[in-house]
């Protein structure tokens, strides 16, 4: 008797144990599924997010190219009109924006160390300066973007040109 007693404890704590572990088996398998469909779903932001930088690398090159297009540009525009004035004081102070010209293409240039990670002074400040405007830049479309580009070139150059 006392032995099917015994008997019929272990039974039951067995039973009981057996309860138990199905029911960690059971929450560790639904741990596994979120797991396993976090990871997709990070995958899948990675994936965008890769997309999406290249598209802005490819689009920010181009509108570099269209940048050192117009600063080129207005460049030769200006020289035209200082070949027709003849003015030597203006012929100096050409020189003084070619210089001043030179340090946007070297901002130009410099922005090709921001890709690779580094992030040069001079573009640092400039973001930490941006104002809402500018930060709406990204969301907007290549041809929205160029067009901004070209008004704050052309307003630039009648700022420092004339």
């Amino acid at each position: 008797m006392d032995q099917l007693s015994r008997a019929d404890e272990d039974r039951s704590r067995l039973e009981e144990l057996v309860a138990h572990l199905e029911f960690e088996a059971s929450n560790l398998g639904d741990f596994v599924v979120l797991v396993t469909h976090r990871r997709q779903a990070a995958k899948r932001r990675a994936t965008r997010r890769e997309a999406m930088l290249a598209r802005l690398v490819e689009d920010r090159r181009c509108l570099q190219r269209r940048l050192t297009e117009l600063v080129e540009l207005i460049r030769r525009s200006h020289q035209l009109l200082l070949k027709k004035t003849g003015d030597q004081t203006l012929w100096d102070e050409l020189q003084e924006r070619r210089k001043c010209n030179e340090g946007i293409n070297e901002t130009i240039g410099g922005n090709e160390t921001k890709e690779q990670g580094k992030q040069p002074d001079s573009i640092a400040s400039r973001e930490e300066r941006e104002t809402k405007g500018e930060e709406d830049l990204l969301s907007q479309s290549l041809g929205e973007r160029f067009s901004v580009l070209k008004k704050r070139i052309v307003q630039y150059a009648f700022r420092h040109f004339t």
